[in-house]
Order: structure tokens, then C-alpha cells, then sequence
């Protein structure tokens, strides 16, 4: 499968990912792994295949304004939902 094949089928499922699975749901499960790592309130994260932002929102909520997560993506849909979850950031 090429990258561009890779690219449109996330995009294509994109508006549906979070429907498969509830993002609070996820955050919950996620939460304690993501404390597990010992993350400090000003490191800097990146989050490689973000999705639809699910890990970047549990990472967010870790950090203090001078903590930064860098979502990556493949996908632009995945991005632009994800950029919704976390507006602010």
C-alpha cells in the first residue's frame, strides 16, 4: 500500500474513529499509562500517529503552559479532529 493510499484511507474513517470507540473511554485507560512515563509539567511530547488527538488530550492535560505536545499525523482529517479536541493547543 503506498502513502498516499495510507493517507486516504485515514482520512476516510477519520470522522469515524471516535465512533468506534468513546475518546473518554480511551482517556480513562490511557491516563495511568501516561502517568506511568513520569512526563514533567514543562517537558515537551511529540505524538506520532496522533489520530483524532485521544493520547495528545491525556498528554495535554499533564503539562503546564510550558509543556508542549507535538502532534504528527499522516492524515489531514485526523488532524483537523484533533485540533478540535484541543483548540487551544
Amino acid at each position: 500500500m503506498s502513502l498516499d493510499d495510507k493517507r486516504a484511507y485515514f482520512d476516510g474513517i477519520a470522522g469515524l474513529w471516535d465512533q468506534w470507540m468513546n475518546p473518554d473511554s480511551i482517556a480513562e485507560r490511557l491516563r495511568p499509562e501516561v502517568a506511568a512515563f513520569g512526563i514533567e509539567p514543562d517537558e515537551s511530547v511529540v505524538d506520532i500517529g496522533c489520530g483524532t488527538g485521544n493520547l495528545t488530550r491525556v498528554l495535554l492535560e499533564r503539562l503546564s503552559e510550558k509543556g508542549r505536545v507535538i502532534a504528527v499525523d499522516l492524515s489531514e482529517e485526523m488532524l483537523a479532529i484533533a485540533r478540535k479536541k484541543n483548540p487551544d493547543n
